[in-house]
């Protein structure tokens, strides 16, 4: 009996044999050829399967995210445009109420505007884990606001990615990481084709947790004489 190769099975089981070895081959599986009919069996399973992936969309959302991942990683003339976010509100900047006035803060309140975008973030700092929570909300408040949800939130330093998460369905996210000194978040805005980029340098300074009295005796002390 003639074996047939597996080259002419795989063609006759994606149904592109030719009529004549078609016939052929049918008439081999006919004759009871075991080894041949389960060869059949497995390449029709996988002709199946190849299909169906081909036939199948991933969700939007992970598109969108691969799209803004991949912008990350070439070259920024190839990538979304830019929107720098313009620090309008700090609550660090106001003075605390009177009797507290000797208190380290540590939670500060950020407000930041990049066109009709808003990003409020409220960061708190952990004295015991030495580390930085960074909860915010991302908003559109243009006349005809386009979505904030399933956007991906990058938190980076120099050196690269150091957290990563998503916006809800309301545009909040909630990130945490150690102190640096050139923490930046990066939110990328598909329906734009650009990406929201926020410094947040002045958190990561050494003297950002004190009051500013503490920071004026501070500074008076370094700077009285000492005495011979």
């Amino acid at each position: 009996m003639n074996h047939f190769t597996i080259w002419q099975w795989v063609d006759f089981a994606r149904g592109v044999a030719g009529e004549t070895d078609g016939a052929a081959m049918d008439a081999h599986l006919a004759s009871g050829c075991s080894r041949c009919t389960r060869m059949v069996t497995t390449l029709r399973r996988v002709t199946a399967i190849a299909r169906a992936e081909a036939e199948t969309e991933p969700p939007e959302g992970a598109i969108r995210y691969e799209r803004a991942l991949f912008s990350l990683y070439r070259p920024e003339k190839l990538g979304f445009g830019r929107l720098i976010g313009r620090l309008i509100h700090d609550s660090g900047l106001a003075p605390l109420p009177a009797g507290m006035r000797s208190q380290a803060r540590s939670t500060r309140y950020l407000l930041y505007q990049a066109g009709t975008y808003y990003l409020d973030v409220q960061v708190q700092h952990d004295p015991e884990s030495a580390r930085l929570s960074f909860v915010g909300q991302l908003s559109d408040r243009a006349v005809q606001p386009t979505s904030t949800a399933n956007l991906p939130i990058w938190l980076m330093d120099r050196k690269g990615l150091v957290a990563s998460g998503f916006s809800n369905r309301l545009g909040e996210f909630q990130l945490e990481c150690a102190p640096a000194r050139t923490l930046q978040l990066r939110v990328p805005l598909p329906a734009l084709g650009k990406r929201m980029d926020v410094s947040l340098t002045s958190l990561t300074k050494r003297d950002s947790g004190r009051s500013a009295p503490a920071r004026a005796k501070s500074s008076m002390a370094s700077r009285t004489p000492r005495k011979v």
